[in-house]
C-alpha cells in the first residue's frame, strides 16, 4: 500500500484488489475493461446485499415531494 493510501482513514480495512481500483478510477485514467467489469460486479453485489438485507428503499421521491409540497 503506498502513503496516500496509508494515509485515508480506514484505508487498511480496504483490500488491496479494491484499493488499486479506486485509485486507479480517482486518477482518471481510462478504465480498462477489466476495472470496469470488476467495479460494476462490486456495486451490484454490494446492492444486492442492501436489498436483501433492507428490501426497497424508497427514500429520495418521498423526500423530493415533501421538499416541493413545503413551498
Amino acid at each position: 500500500m503506498n502513503t496516500e493510501s496509508a494515509a485515508l482513514p480506514f484505508a487498511d480495512a480496504i483490500p488491496p484488489e479494491i484499493m488499486a481500483d479506486l485509485e486507479a478510477v480517482a486518477a482518471g485514467r481510462k478504465p480498462d475493461p477489466g476495472l470496469t467489469r470488476r467495479v460494476r460486479e462490486r456495486a451490484e453485489k454490494s446492492r444486492a446485499e442492501i436489498f436483501r438485507r433492507n428490501g426497497l428503499l424508497d427514500i429520495a421521491v418521498p423526500l423530493i415531494r415533501g421538499i416541493r409540497d413545503e413551498e
